[in-house]
């Protein structure tokens, strides 16, 4: 019996090469797409950090105090409200001075003019906008600071950037309002990154109550993330397969 061809051999082994590429090729987009879910949807929690603590004990005097509460839909939300106070910290005295050179007059010290939800981005916490609410709160913002699902204190295992984050939003709110006493009609709305994303679909809700929002460094497709991210990550092959 003759033996096969050189050139058929050849041909069979390349078919068969071919078919193993693409085996591995398959294997290796299964674990991206699911690399990259898992990065996206369900990132490292961060302890709270030590320069939140002396607002929570109350050393900080910045000016504000902090409770804490869970709704009823499961979010922990920080509420920071302005106390009076005979003299500002640094920051507060700072962004005081700001708006008076743009010929804003500040709110007296404890008065407050509003409330300003929060939102952090993703891997934050509701512990690390204190300092920020120190600045609003100097300026007569009362300031409400959930934590998001999957993240800090919230039981919730997954973010979802906003497809389920609204509701519990509102929910946040409506709650706060009621069990702190203040209207929610006279409420804006501020988001970083990914809780820019949140705020965009809870401001859309047809029950919302904020009359202003502020998106900070967030993005409007979620794909755009998506290959951003494995760009960095995973170079940018891998980045766009995820894409």
């Amino acid at each position: 019996m003759k033996g096969a061809p050189a050139g058929f051999s050849l041909k069979r082994m390349l078919v068969r090469l071919g078919i193993w590429l693409l085996l591995a090729t398959m294997i290796l987009y299964g674990v991206l797409v699911w690399w990259c879910t898992n990065e996206l949807a369900e990132p490292p929690r961060r302890q709270v950090q030590k320069i939140a603590l002396p607002y929570l004990d109350g050393s900080a005097k910045a000016g504000f105090r902090v409770e804490i509460f869970t709704s009823s839909g499961g979010m922990p939300c920080a509420v920071c409200t302005p106390e009076k106070t005979e003299a500002f910290s640094k920051r507060a005295a700072t962004i005081r001075e700001q708006l008076k050179e743009r010929g804003i007059e500040p709110a007296r010290s404890g008065e407050i003019l509003g409330t300003l939800v929060i939102l952090h981005g993703r891997g934050g916490n509701k512990e690390d906008y204190f300092p920020v609410a120190e600045r609003f709160c100097a300026v007569g913002f009362r300031c409400v600071i959930p934590d998001m699902p999957g993240h800090g204190e919230n039981r919730e295992k997954y973010a979802t950037y906003g497809m389920l984050e609204a509701e519990m939003v509102l929910k946040c709110i409506e709650e706060a309002a009621a069990k702190y006493t203040f209207s929610e009609q006279q409420s804006a709305i501020l988001g970083q990154s990914m809780g820019g994303s949140v705020a965009v679909h809870t401001a859309a809700l047809e029950d919302s109550p904020f009359s202003s929002m502020v998106v900070i460094s967030s993005f409007d497709r979620l794909e755009t993330v998506v290959l951003e991210k494995n760009k960095r990550s995973a170079g940018i092959s891998a980045g766009w397969r995820c894409g």
